[in-house]
């Protein structure tokens, strides 16, 4: 199996060439031999591209948001394999391109300004999120990874449902695994855990509730903890002009036959009955639900409008 690997620059001198690394592009297969695109640029590199030049910054922001829209675009018109894959490659009329090697290439030759990517280099594996994240880590920005990922430990069969089917599809439209810091938004009474947060008129964010491997106390806890983030969060949005109204989504399934106790069943049955009230209230098998909504909405990085806020 042979992946493509490029890293994304910001050259902030066109004399002397010096470039800061900013972001990783890999082209994989995914399961079934189905063709997928991994796509991520660092905040924490940008903010510090914006402090080095930011007349070059401007033109670099601009390129890199085109590039990132080509790639919204490829996904959501392209057929979507609801296993795994950020996009697929499918022969599109708007484009005279497929996202592929050749494509890699050609950026690779003809962007030579702001913003620059290295020629393709082939990676003798198959890529999936937690490898991406790997080379993420290595080549362009160790912190960024480790600052939205809360944990290293082995994951559940809980989280690889929850990677595969959301944290793939909404990576490159909107914040996925993402630590909301109470640094960035000081009436927050802590940092919060989402699995994902975008934003277009009205607030999207996604959290998911472990039945099957978390105790009943910590599930009430994050329960209550996101009502709280919630209103926190909304008097943010409204203080930077979005004022529609927000869609919280859950995650849940029933607890198995193994892990059901009278009051785990409760807190689980409390919460499917207040679906559609302060919840809209999915289990994994429906996440594909979720997706589809957040695309539809054309939802955005949340993280873009804190530094418009910044």
């Amino acid at each position: 199996m042979e992946s493509f690997i490029s890293i994304i620059k910001f050259v902030s001198n066109p004399f002397s060439k010096e470039s800061l690394a900013i972001g990783l592009l890999v082209l994989s297969r995914g399961q079934e031999n189905t063709p997928c695109v991994f796509f991520r640029a660092s905040d924490r590199k940008m903010d510090l591209a914006r402090k080095l030049n930011p007349e070059a910054y401007a033109l670099f922001k601009f390129s890199l948001d085109t590039f990132s829209s080509f790639i919204q675009v490829n996904e959501s018109r392209a057929t979507r394999n609801k296993k795994d894959g950020l996009i697929y490659q499918e022969k599109l009329d708007i484009f005279p391109l497929e996202i592929s090697q050749e494509y890699m290439n050609r950026l690779a030759k003809y962007q030579n300004g702001a913003f620059q990517i290295s020629g393709p280099e082939v990676i003798k594996k198959q890529f999936d999120l937690a490898s991406f994240d790997t080379y993420f880590k290595k080549l362009v920005d160790a912190s960024a990874v480790e600052e939205n990922q809360p944990s290293t430990r082995k994951k559940t069969d809980w989280q690889v449902q929850v990677e595969t089917k959301l944290y793939i599809p909404l990576s490159s439209v909107i914040d996925v695994n993402y630590t909301l810091k109470k640094k960035h938004i000081p009436s927050l009474l802590s940092d919060f855990h989402l699995e994902a947060i975008g934003v277009n008129g009205s607030l999207y964010t996604v959290k998911s509730l472990d039945f099957n491997n978390d105790s009943v106390e910590k599930i009430k806890n994050q329960i209550i903890k996101y009502d709280s983030l919630m209103e926190r969060l909304e008097d943010f949005a409204k203080e930077n002009g979005i004022l529609g109204e927000s869609k919280r989504f859950l995650v849940a399934d029933e607890p198995t036959p193994e892990q059901t106790s009278e009051d785990r069943l409760e807190l689980y049955q409390t919460l499917k009955r207040e679906n559609g009230f302060l919840y809209e209230i999915f289990a994994s098998s429906e996440l594909n639900q979720v997706v589809d909504t957040i695309k539809q909405h054309k939802a955005s990085k949340f993280s873009d409008l804190i530094k418009i806020a910044e």
